[in-house]
């Protein structure tokens, strides 16, 4: 028999008997994410950006600004906007993801928020603070930011 016993610490947004609005959030959010991906890879940022955004305002609706789905969505944008080099704008839901990440989600994700924050400190040359960065809140879980693999 399956069991959870430490709710708080799941990593997923569970609602028995959701409510409409959560429901669409997660339906509508996750389809937003998904497209927002895709037209990055396609090298369609601005379309990318407008994408995250509605997944953003989705989600906040029907979830909540401390949801983990949210902060999934936060994560997305802020990396995208590391790749448009829009260091404020990223910062900006780098540092929701992770207050939300930190505490509530799987502790890898966590570590790959704190990650992407870690990327945007060296942008700055903020080298100290990005380290500082990576082995805040789970020190023992760390995400490589060595991505871009050449052949």
């Amino acid at each position: 028999m399956f069991q959870i016993t430490n709710w708080e610490k799941m990593p997923i947004d569970i609602a028995v008997n959701p409510s409409p609005g959560h429901t669409v959030a997660i339906i509508k959010g996750t389809d937003y994410n998904n497209r927002a991906l895709q037209a990055s890879f396609n090298g369609d940022l601005a379309t990318a950006e407008r994408l995250h955004l509605e997944a953003i305002k989705v989600k906040e609706t029907g979830l909540g600004t401390n949801a983990v789905s949210t902060a999934l969505s936060y994560n997305a944008i802020g990396e995208l906007y590391l790749e448009m080099k829009k260091l404020d704008k990223a910062e900006e839901y780098l540092l929701k993801s992770v207050a939300i990440r930190n505490v509530k989600g799987d502790l890898f994700d966590g570590a790959v928020s704190r990650e992407n924050l870690a990327q945007l400190e060296e942008l700055k040359g903020n080298l100290s603070k990005a380290k500082e960065i990576r082995l805040s809140g789970a020190p023992d879980k760390i995400a490589c930011g060595f991505d871009q693999v050449m052949f």
